[in-house]
């Protein structure tokens, strides 16, 4: 397997977190396919070579070959398949800007996958995928998309301070704070920042926040630290510890114990 991280363009740095080449001669995941927990993040995927299966909820979708997608915010675990010699590029958008690429409501996409005729329209989209055609090496690939991402940013001319201040705020509290508490700070309602997030992001603050709480110990068993946590810490961010289980499972469909013996390399970063 092959999974390559590559830097973005610098005018786009703060509108993405990561970009990715992912290439492997084997079906990703195995029998049970990679388990992906929500992260609160808008992705792109393009398989290159093969295609990629997700299923939510008893929900299947299929990306193909040659074909570029949009992956709204999701607040439920995606099991991901591939085909066997797949090849995919993959974006992390930031959750902060991911909006001003994009002229519609994201709770329109949340939990979903489409296509960027879909999204953008056949013209556009068959656009791109005419342009990505004309390469075979994905990181010029990378490069046709990231100048769709540039010229999107200047067409909608899209900003909403509040909802970016509120959303920085929970990510630098790891999601450890309530919606009230954006309520004071701001002076607004709980219902317009609810609105706020629903059309920018997809999901609302308290679900967002949800999200970047479980990630806090998600990401020590995915790196091999949590014998390095005290998990009396990080059940202070809980009723107890039968509601962190219950949301652990909630988010990866195991118990933390059992998830753990089921890490790999793909599911790890994304």
């Amino acid at each position: 397997m092959i999974l390559k991280f590559i830097e973005p363009n610098p005018k786009l740095k703060k509108y993405i977190n990561k970009i990715w080449i992912h290439e492997s001669p084997f079906s990703i995941g195995g029998k049970e396919g990679s388990i992906i927990p929500p992260n609160g993040k808008l992705k792109i995927m393009l398989p290159y070579s093969g295609h990629l299966i997700s299923t939510s909820e008893n929900k299947t979708e299929k990306c193909v070959e040659n074909r570029i997608y949009l992956i709204g915010v999701r607040d439920k675990v995606t099991k991901i398949e591939g085909s066997k010699k797949n090849g995919s590029i993959g974006f992390e958008l930031n959750p902060l800007y991911s909006y001003k690429f994009l002229d519609l409501n994201l709770f329109v996409i949340s939990n979903n996958l489409y296509s960027f005729n879909e999204v953008f329209g056949e013209g556009e989209g068959n656009r791109i995928i005419s342009n990505l055609s004309n390469y075979g090496d994905p990181v010029d690939k990378i490069k046709i998309i990231e100048n769709f991402l540039l010229s999107r940013i200047s067409i909608n001319n899209r900003e909403n301070k509040i909802f970016e201040y509120c959303l920085d705020l929970i990510e630098k509290q790891n999601g450890i704070i309530k919606v009230n508490d954006l309520e004071s700070d701001t002076g607004f309602s709980r219902r317009y920042i609810n609105k706020l997030f629903h059309n920018n992001l997809g999901i609302s603050p308290k679900q967002f926040a949800t999200i970047q709480r479980f990630q806090l110990y998600y990401k020590s068993i995915q790196f091999g630290e949590e014998n390095n946590w005290n998990r009396n810490l990080i059940y202070e961010s809980y009723f107890d510890e039968s509601h962190f289980i219950k949301e652990f499972r909630k988010f990866t469909g195991f118990s933390p114990d059992r998830y753990y013996q089921k890490i790999n390399e793909f599911s790890k970063y994304f």
